[in-house]
C-alpha cells in the first residue's frame, strides 16, 4: 500500500469506477450481439469465441485499472479474488480452445474455398489472441500473489517462526 493524501486516494478510487464502466459496456455490448444463445448451433459458439476474444483488449485496460486500484490502495481481499479470477480464466480458455478448434474444424467444411483461407486467419488469430489471454491471466495470476502481502501471523507460520509471548508460555506450564 502506498501512502496517498485523502485527495489522492479519492483519484485513485476513480480507477474502480472508469473499470466498472468499461465492464459493463464491454459485456452489455458482447451481450447484444450473441443474444439469444443458441449453444446447439455450431456456428453461434464459433461466433460467440470470437467476438469474447476480439473484445479482449478493453477487458485488459479494465483489468488493469482495477488491479492498478486495489494495489495502491492496499485492497488485499480484492486481490485475492482478482487473483482467483484470473486463474479460474486461465484454466477456463484452454477447454474453450479446444471446443473453438473443433467448431472450425467443422464450419470450415461448408466456407467457400475462396474466402476459406481467411476463415483459417480468423480462426487461428482468435486462437491465438485466447492463448495469449490465458497466459496473461496466468501470469497476472502469480504477479498478484506476490504482490500480495501476507497477513503477518500467517507470513510467520510460513517462516517456521513460532508467534507467542514468554507470557503464553508460563500460564499454559
Amino acid at each position: 500500500m502506498i501512502n496517498l493524501s485523502g485527495e489522492a486516494r479519492k483519484a485513485v478510487k476513480l480507477l474502480y469506477i472508469g473499470a466498472a464502466v468499461i465492464l459493463v459496456v464491454e459485456v452489455v455490448e458482447l451481450l447484444a450481439m450473441v443474444l439469444p444463445p443458441h449453444p446447439g448451433v455450431a456456428s453461434w459458439r464459433f461466433g460467440l469465441f470470437g467476438i469474447t476474444v476480439s473484445r479482449m483488449p478493453m477487458f485488459v485496460l479494465a483489468d488493469a485499472m482495477f488491479l492498478a486500484a486495489a494495489l495502491v490502495l492496499g485492497h488485499r481481499r480484492t486481490l485475492l479474488t482478482a487473483a482467483a479470477l484470473h486463474l479460474a480464466l486461465a484454466i477456463l480458455v484452454l477447454p474453450a480452445m479446444a471446443f473453438y478448434s473443433l467448431d472450425a474444424l467443422l464450419l470450415r467444411r461448408a466456407v467457400r474455398p475462396q474466402i476459406r483461407m481467411s476463415f483459417d486467419l480468423t480462426a487461428v488469430r482468435a486462437l491465438t489472441v485466447a492463448l495469449v489471454g490465458s497466459l496473461f491471466s496466468f501470469l497476472m495470476f502469480r504477479m498478484i500473489r506476490r504482490a500480495t502481502p501476507v497477513s503477518e501471523t500467517r507470513g510467520a507460520a510460513q517462516r517456521g517462526i513460532v508467534v507467542g509471548s514468554s507470557q503464553e508460555r508460563r500460564t499454559n506450564a
